[in-house]
């Protein structure tokens, strides 16, 4: 009966923008939307502090704090990603995203780069995780799988999820490319831009991480930098393949690293 009532009152008020909902749905959305507001506010909190303390070069960014609500995850990570890419701003070059997952990195960078006229490239499979080699093994048993083999293809997400995400950032499609593909397969295509400023390299494996840095090392503005998330955690293939890397090109890249609790990637400049 009172979805009949609803139903009827909706369809004489509609045309008026006016319509009935259960009170707990604008009650939890009320909710929703205190919380988001809250969030917003502790991440500017986080952010000035973080300015104050290690990260003073930080410049502030509109709508930065609303997009890293997606991303935040409990870890100051995401503010040190977005600082390496401010250092790296006035760099000549694009920026690369190895690994997007569902987007939230991708419209944070996305987002700092709005004002420039940098184009976003962006590589992944959209079909999860590749099979992982004997160079993979488990370190953190991040999703409690059991065994690395099990990772096989999780961790996938739709392409236009990720799209959607830059088109709320208003993000220009024509500086937007998407590579979708495993990139064992898809750097044969050479789809890559001519000068790179910034790469995030968030492949998870040996395999695609080592494929993904022998394509960047001779794209690589001399003043630019490429991070490389979880080295030495979840699969010790990526602390593998960016130690291997930086052996086989023989002091053309240095490697150091962010505060132990300011992320699990690692950063390498061109020497």
């Amino acid at each position: 009966m009172k979805t009949i009532i609803k139903n009827t009152v909706n369809s004489v008020f509609g045309a008026a923008g006016l319509a009935v909902v259960q009170q707990e749905t604008v009650e939890k959305s009320n909710r929703g939307q205190i919380i988001d507001k809250e969030l917003v506010r502790f991440i500017g909190q986080v952010e000035e502090s973080l300015r104050q303390t290690v990260l003073p070069n930080l410049p502030k960014r509109k709508n930065r704090h609303q997009i890293m609500i997606e991303c935040i995850n409990f870890s100051l990570q995401p503010f040190f990603l977005i600082n390496y890419l401010n250092e790296v701003l006035h760099v000549s070059g694009d920026v690369c995203e190895f690994g997007v997952s569902h987007g939230a990195s991708t419209a944070l960078f996305a987002n700092e780069i709005l004002e420039t006229s940098k184009h976003l490239y962006l590589y992944d499979s959209f079909e999860g995780l590749p099979k992982p080699t004997k160079k993979d093994i488990l370190i953190n048993d991040i999703a409690s799988l059991g065994s690395m083999d099990r990772y096989q293809g999780e961790m996938a997400h739709p392409k236009e999820r990720v799209l959607n995400r830059l088109s709320k950032v208003e993000f220009p499609i024509p500086r937007t490319h998407v590579i979708p593909g495993f990139i064992e397969k898809t750097y044969k295509t050479g789809i890559l831009p001519e000068e790179v400023s910034f790469a995030y390299v968030d492949f998870d494996f040996y395999e695609p991480i080592l494929i993904a840095l022998d394509l960047l090392k001779n794209r690589m503005n001399p003043k630019g930098c490429i991070l490389v998330d979880d080295y030495g955690y979840f699969s010790a293939g990526a602390k593998t393949a960016v130690d291997e890397f930086i052996a086989a090109e023989k002091g053309k890249f240095v490697l150091t690293h962010p505060p132990e609790w300011g992320g699990k990637f690692v950063i390498l400049r061109p020497a």
